[in-house]
């Protein structure tokens, strides 16, 4: 025995194992590997790699460029279907979830970086972990029976699907050190059976609460707002408990504000356009640093501040933080038509009204958020982000979100910069000083005024007493020529045009008259009423296809309405069954809607609207006559 001990004493002691950092990166929907870096790429670029701190990062769906013109359709295809449908979400969780597995030993830190759709696959990736456990890496087959079981506890409620997994597989449980985000958007959609089979909203367990995550950090755009890309927000506060053991500690959680849409905080865009972005990666490097992440010192100082790059053979500029740099437009075209689709009242978020309020104007004594019977329906129309985003149906104190004070510095520097979700108190999150930075700006002692639109009659006197400068009529040069190829489409199409030139008779006192009724009345309604100004990420595509389409549908309800009121049709009557002749009115209306807000002046438009009666009168015998 005693032998036995002696030999213990002098036997060699093995060294533990050093931790480690273990950073995954996960990126977006649709941000490419290319010369247009995301702020997940950069971060990637710019935490150290060694043997004490190894890197994973995944493009995420639809990223890796692809050759070739159909190659790309199919991959932005993807990406957009990623979006909505989570498509790829599994594998995206499944590979980074397997590279933990094979790599974490006892002590090593876990830091977790996403964006976009890379942030709700972070997200997913953490409330996995935390659900489920971290299998053996000999168990690694059963890593897809693993994800089958945590979504069944979403599908079912039933979250001892997941307990009893882990029991029985003996997974390991681990805290997660650092989650970090860049505003993380909403759920997938999914058919539910317990709605019928309707696509609704899935929500994965622990991806808005999880004990297992020490420090969580959550960057999010003031500016974005597509319904697709609804906050997905983190419930504050909440505790920490890892391992469940021991006693419960209060989660460190930061949610900040960033001036920008959802690319002008998480990256992407072209480098030169990418100073508004830089505020964030900034800030989440420096929350990260300070929970024990790594960083490359001289590469952060070339990809955040355009510094000496480590690389001397490299070349490439990039662009320093710039507060009142390029704030992008999101919400294009294609988006806007998805924004005049209807969606349940629970869902709501701006204005933000209350429980109590909604329940005396529906007349009901209870109210439910999850209300999906018709008519308790809205349109979101560019549905702003609330600041707190508290939803309109929960109780208690506003959460603590924070404005970055970058957000402060874009509004003392540009006029043109008031978010309207901006409140009347906030907190100022600061920024350490660095360099090319200026220091943080001091929280003002009377926060700025919250925006407030201008009114209609102020607009108009705006609209009337603007006139286009040399690039505004250039402007209207050009739609004028495009629109008088339209209409001589439309109007060889629907066979109303023939060639009839006449400018005798009462041409020019319906010429005079019409200046007024209708051209300069039908556009102070619809343009200068229906079409006005975007605010900061919207284009101005929906508020003029709104303006246009009300102008064309009020052309056939003239012509049936007055008949009922003076007893006979209007010389036009008839065309207002013509498919072409309608489709040249929302033509019209969309040119005049169109160099409107490219002038901010309503002369172009009325002009333009003129132009257009005149001609058809004069040169193609229009049916318009003197009501005496």
């Amino acid at each position: 025995m005693t032998d036995e001990r002696q030999a213990r004493k002098v036997a060699p002691k093995v060294k533990a194992a050093q931790p480690r950092n273990l950073v995954l990166c996960l990126d977006g929907t649709g941000n490419e590997v290319n010369g247009n870096l995301s702020n997940v790429l950069k971060l990637f670029r710019i935490v150290d790699k060694d043997q004490d701190q190894l890197v994973y990062y995944d493009p995420g769906v639809g990223t890796v460029g692809q050759p070739g013109w159909w190659s790309q359709v199919k991959q932005q295809t993807r990406a957009v279907l990623g979006l909505a449908l989570g498509l790829g979400l599994d594998d995206n969780v499944l590979n980074a979830y397997s590279w933990l597995c094979r790599t974490w030993r006892e002590g090593d830190q876990v830091y977790i970086f996403g964006f976009s759709r890379g942030a709700y696959t972070a997200r997913v990736l953490a409330g996995f972990i935390h659900l489920i456990g971290l299998l053996q890496p000999e168990q690694l087959n059963i890593c897809g029976y693993a994800l089958v079981a945590y979504k069944r506890c979403a599908d079912s409620h039933n979250l001892s699907i997941g307990w009893d997994f882990k029991r029985v597989t003996g997974a390991r449980s681990i805290p997660i050190r650092f989650l970090g985000c860049w505003d993380t958007v909403a759920s997938v959609i999914v058919p539910r059976a317990d709605r019928l089979y309707l696509p609704s909203l899935q929500t994965l367990p622990y991806t808005r609460t999880n004990e297992s995550v020490q420090t969580f950090r959550h960057a999010i755009a003031m500016d974005e707002r597509r319904r697709m890309f609804r906050l997905n927000r983190w419930v504050d506060p909440q505790p920490y408990w890892p391992g469940r053991v021991g006693r419960k500690m209060e989660q460190d959680i930061k949610q900040v504000f960033f001036a920008g849409v959802h690319s002008d905080i998480g990256g992407g865009y072209a480098e030169d356009e990418s100073g508004l972005s830089k505020y964030p990666l900034i800030w989440m490097l420096r929350e990260a640093e300070g929970s024990g992440l790594r960083l490359d010192q001289r590469m952060l100082q070339h990809l955040v501040f355009n510094g000496p790059s480590p690389d001397p053979k490299s070349h490439h500029k990039y662009a320093p933080p710039d507060a009142a740099g390029e704030l992008h437009v999101s919400l294009t075209a294609m988006w806007w038509v998805l924004e005049a689709i209807v969606k349940s009242l629970g869902l709501k978020e701006w204005p933000c009204v209350s429980r109590e309020w909604l329940k005396r104007k529906l007349g009901l004594a209870t109210f439910s958020p999850r209300l999906i019977v018709p008519p308790f329906f809205y349109i979101p129309w560019a549905e702003p982000r609330p600041v707190p985003n508290r939803h309109m149906f929960e109780k208690g104190e506003p959460e603590p979100y924070l404005v970055h004070t970058s957000v402060l510095e874009r509004i003392r520097e540009r006029e043109d910069y008031r978010p309207v979700n901006l409140p009347k108190s906030f907190v100022v999150e600061g920024a350490p000083v660095e360099p090319g930075l200026p220091p943080p700006a001091v929280p003002p002692s009377v926060p700025p005024t919250p925006f407030k639109p201008a009114g209609f009659l102020a607009l108009l006197r705006k609209g009337f007493t603007t006139l286009p400068d040399a690039k505004g009529w250039k402007a209207v040069g050009i739609a004028a020529a495009v629109l008088t190829v339209v209409l001589g489409i439309f109007g060889w199409m629907g066979g109303y045009l023939h060639w009839k030139p006449d400018f005798g008779g009462d041409f020019l006192l319906i010429a005079l008259i019409g200046f007024f009724v209708p051209v300069m009345a039908e556009e102070i309604v619809f343009r200068g009423f229906f079409v006005r100004p975007p605010p900061d990420g919207v284009s101005g595509f929906g508020p003029i296809l709104l303006g246009a389409v009300l102008f064309m549908l009020w052309h056939p309800f003239q012509a049936w309405f007055f008949p009922a009121v003076v007893g006979q049709n209007l010389p036009w009557y008839a065309l207002t069954c013509n498919g072409w002749f309608l489709a040249s009115l929302l033509a019209l209306g969309f040119a005049c809607g169109w160099v409107y807000l490219k002038t901010r002046s309503l002369w172009p438009a009325i002009l333009l609207h003129w132009a257009v009666v005149l001609a058809w009168k004069g040169l193609f015998g229009a049916p318009l006559v003197l009501p005496w």
